[in-house]
């Protein structure tokens, strides 16, 4: 039986934290992180990221652990779980991506309300 591994890559990004004290404003950010849960040879990645330059890690990142992406499954349907995931399928156009079909209602809602085309036009 193959062992399983995991790793993780974690990237800050700015946040939308309010409330902060003058002079603290570098305080404002959030951290996002993603697994890649790998055998020998294939691996599955959980979760994207929002941007397109911490897509474009990622995918270096992919492509530097040498595994055979084949999946990747979003968690649910915040933005900064899914949004890069056609930057990732395009270098990996064999990866599947799946969810539960909760999270790809949720995504679709998501995608589809004034606030989501205003803010990622």
């Amino acid at each position: 039986m193959t062992k399983l591994n995991w790793k993780l890559l974690t990237k800050k990004r700015a946040g939308v934290t309010q409330g902060l004290r003058p002079g603290k404003e570098d305080l404002a950010w959030v951290t996002n992180t993603v697994t890649l849960i790998h055998g020998e040879r294939d691996a599955i990645l959980v979760d994207t990221f929002l941007s397109v330059e911490h897509s474009k890690e990622l995918v270096d990142w992919l492509v530097e652990s040498g595994k055979n992406l084949i999946a990747i499954y979003i968690t649910h349907a915040h933005g900064d779980h899914f949004l890069g995931l056609k930057l990732l399928l395009d270098p990996f156009p064999d990866a599947r991506a799946f969810a539960t079909a909760t999270a790809v209602k949720a995504m679709q809602v998501s995608r589809s309300s004034r606030s989501f085309r205003t803010t990622f036009r």
